[in-house]
Formats: C-alpha cells, sequence, structure tokens
C-alpha cells in the first residue's frame, strides 16, 4: 500500500525547503486497511479468455492488463513491477520492469521492443498497452487513488502466473 503524507499548508511550506531525502522521511507507511482499500489478497485475471462461439459477429476483447500479462508471460516473464504515485487531483500508475525465469530484468523500453516482435499486430501499440495496465492494477489494488489533500507513493508487484498483486513495502519514490 501507499506511503502517505497529508498535506497542511506549513507542513507544504516548510517541506519545500527541504531536501529530498527528509521529504520522503515525512511520509507514513499505511497498510490496505488503513489505506481502505481491501483487507485480502488481491487478484487480477492473467490469462486470456478462450472465444466460445468463433463465428460470433461481436468484438472479444480482453483488457489491456490480459493482454499485456498473457503477452509478457509467453516471452517468459515471472513477475512484473508496478509503481504508482498521485496526489491533490491525479494518480499515475507505471509499468517498471519484469522479471524473468532466472532473474533477468528487462526494463520497459525492452519489452515495448520484445512483445512488438512477438506479435506486431497485438501489440502495435505496446507502449500504450503497458501504461494502462499498470494504471488498471494500480486501481485494483488501491481503488481509485491519487485524489484528496496529501501526496503518495508505492510499489507493487504482479505474480504474472497467479494473478496476485503483491505490495512492495521497500518502495521508493521513482521521482523526486
Amino acid at each position: 500500500m501507499p506511503y502517505v503524507r497529508l498535506d497542511r499548508r506549513s507542513v507544504a511550506r516548510k517541506d519545500m525547503t527541504k531536501k529530498t531525502r527528509s521529504m520522503i522521511g515525512a511520509f507514513q507507511y499505511l497498510t490496505p486497511p488503513e489505506w481502505g482499500g481491501p483487507a485480502r489478497r488481491v487478484y487480477v485475471r492473467v490469462r486470456k479468455r478462450k472465444r466460445r462461439d468463433r463465428d460470433a459477429d461481436y468484438d472479444f476483447d480482453d483488457s489491456d492488463g490480459v493482454r499485456v500479462a498473457a503477452g509478457l508471460a509467453a516471452l517468459g516473464a515471472v513477475r512484473a513491477y508496478i509503481r504508482y504515485d498521485g496526489g491533490h487531483d491525479e494518480g499515475f500508475g507505471y509499468f517498471d520492469h519484469c522479471t524473468f525465469r532466472g532473474w533477468e530484468r528487462r526494463y520497459t523500453k525492452e519489452l515495448i521492443r520484445d512483445l512488438k516482435a512477438a506479435d506486431p499486430v497485438e501489440f502495435r501499440k505496446a507502449d500504450e498497452m503497458l501504461a494502462e495496465a499498470a494504471q488498471t492494477w494500480a486501481r485494483d489494488l488501491l481503488g481509485e487513488f491519487g485524489t484528496g489533500e496529501y501526496k503518495m507513493f508505492g510499489a507493487f508487484w504482479v505474480n504474472l502466473k497467479t494473478g496476485q498483486l503483491i505490495d512492495d513495502r521497500d518502495a521508493a519514490p521513482k521521482r523526486w
């Protein structure tokens, strides 16, 4: 769950003059129930549904999260690492990297290239799909996040085999 710092006018002005480390120290880690998130484990769907009727005249479309998870798993990825941050009026999820068998790590640019090489039609907009998947998974874990008088950051893992979202309690902010 997130690291959160409430914004109070006197604290916010004072924090503006501090160095980054002291700002990060002002954040407090909140557990899922304290944040208002689920008290149970959170799972997302990571496998595509099988089309039952191939002659149907409707477009069978899985979400970007499912298609990305299935594509990454086909490449041999085991886990995806997602960062998020937000506050005041917006919240963002960012796709950071994937861990593969043998602990190999590939970052977003490499993953985009690999997904497009594996299936150029399905992943023609792989960069947008990764961004949308990260945002969707962050929303699944946190609910609607990033809106309120606070600043927040955090990260979590997505197990690409089971779909479980696993909180990273040692997450550091990406941009500060």
